[in-house]
């Protein structure tokens, strides 16, 4: 069987895994298929499926990249409005498209362009309909009756309460023929698709192996920071550099890894930011006032990195901010304070990134010499950190700070735009502000 139609198989074996697991999931089919023929260039695929890779790492789903250029994502507990966003921003990349002028998009409704189902309130539908995507798709790409999947799916449609008419009622999908000479082969999704890995020292290691293999450069992405005035349009005034951790573990390992160690998943992003370093990436700043770029205490201090600041050029040193870890400068200050003396002496800024919030209050950023500070939103429910006491007093100081210098991270969310414009907070990163999209 070819690979395209492999992954076709694993949808169909995947969504009938789930007949007792469907709490909080919800499933997006994004039609690129119907879209005109230039716009089912393979890299118009990426820049979609790279729009989600924020709320596949966060929400556990699941995401099939079908040989017609369509999509099919499974999420668990990920919101409308998050989905939605990430939608919206999709529909912004093809809005020249005949197809979406003629569309009047409504959350989560399906249309010419996207199909809902809420798994929960109808797994009856989706498996129906996932079953016959499966048989046109098969079917389409191999022609009609050849194709294993094809016929196991008609076994499954005939066995399926209500007969062969379930797939071809109103409001699903029409019925496609199959050829009953072939000989029926039981299918299930492989292990990769729902395993979940806990990073050890083991796993870690492989990855460190794996890591040396990788093109890290089809692997970089950016991510704008947005400032969020008043009723005003967002506008760029950062764009970050990165690896994303999710988009690494999902293209070595095939699953979902959970932090069982969160000093080993600290230091395997340090790896990860030694190869976008080595990679030496484009800082130009692109409509945006400044570029940044991840880096360790230790990095900075290395030879490394003044071959990346060869590879600058003539571009402004000012222009360019380099993110610290607040946990790394906390475990090597030593490191961290000839870093900066480093870096500070060629001209770049520094941010300290990963700060709580609740954290705020007590740290004074004249201890550290930083130029700006990247919160991130915490995990709990806000009734549970943001209190009536705390709240004024993360305001005033953002106020101390400057509010050109505080950045909220993780907005993956409306509302969370919302809570940190509450707070003060003018400066935006996330999929709620901006998506991901690649080098």
């Amino acid at each position: 069987m070819t690979k395209d139609l492999k992954i076709v198989d694993e949808m169909v074996g995947y969504a009938r895994q789930l007949r007792l697991r469907t709490k909080g999931r919800r499933a997006v089919h994004i039609k690129l298929s119907c879209l005109e023929k230039h716009y089912r260039d393979e890299r118009y695929r990426r820049f979609v499926a790279s729009l989600f890779i924020p709320l596949i790492a966060s929400s556990n789903a699941t995401m099939f990249a079908l040989p017609t250029h369509d999509l099919v994502l499974i999420l668990e507990y990920a919101g409308l409005d998050q989905i939605e966003t990430l939608l919206g921003h999709a529909r912004d990349k093809f809005k020249e498209s005949q197809l979406l002028r003629d569309l009047d998009p409504v959350q989560g409704e399906s249309d010419a362009f996207v199909t809902w189902f809420d798994l929960e309130q109808d797994y009856a539908g989706f498996r129906t309909y996932i079953e016959a995507l499966a048989i046109n798709v098969a079917g389409g790409f191999s022609g009609a009756g050849t194709s294993v999947i094809a016929n196991e799916l008609n076994k499954a449609e005939v066995a399926a309460p209500g007969g062969k008419e379930q797939l071809g009622s109103e409001g699903s999908q029409p019925k496609y023929a199959a050829s009953k000479k072939m000989r029926l082969v039981p299918v299930s999704a492989p292990e990769k698709n729902v395993a979940t890995h806990t990073l050890g020292p083991e796993l870690l290691q492989i990855l460190e192996k794996a890591l040396l293999t990788v093109d890290v450069v089809g692997l970089m992405r950016k991510q704008r920071v947005m400032a969020i005035l008043g009723d005003g349009s967002p506008r760029p005034v950062m764009v970050q550099r990165f690896i994303p951790k999710a988009l690494v573990l999902e293209k070595l390992l095939g699953g979902h890894v959970t932090e069982g160690n969160y000093r080993l998943f600290g230091y395997f992003a340090d790896q990860l930011a030694v190869r976008a370093l080595f990679s030496l990436p484009n800082m130009a700043s692109e409509k945006s006032i400044a570029s940044s770029l991840r880096v360790s205490c230790v990095l900075a201090c290395d030879g490394l990195f003044m071959q990346f600041d060869g590879s600058v050029g003539a571009l402004a040193r000012s222009a360019i901010i380099l993110e610290f870890g607040l946990t790394d400068i906390l475990s090597n200050y030593g490191d961290f304070e000839r870093a900066r003396a480093i870096v500070k002496k060629l001209g770049y800024r520094i941010l300290i990134r990963g700060v709580d919030p609740r954290i705020l209050v007590g740290l004074d950023l004249r201890n550290f010499g930083a130029d700006f500070i990247k919160l991130r939103v915490p995990k709990e429910a806000d009734s549970d950190w943001l209190t009536t006491d705390l709240e004024p007093k993360i305001c005033q100081k953002i106020i101390d700070i400057g509010i050109v210098r505080v950045i909220l991270d993780g907005c993956e969310t409306q509302a969370d735009i919302d809570k940190g414009r509450r707070l003060g907070i003018t400066l935006f990163q996330g999929s709620a502000a901006a998506p991901i999209t690649s080098q």
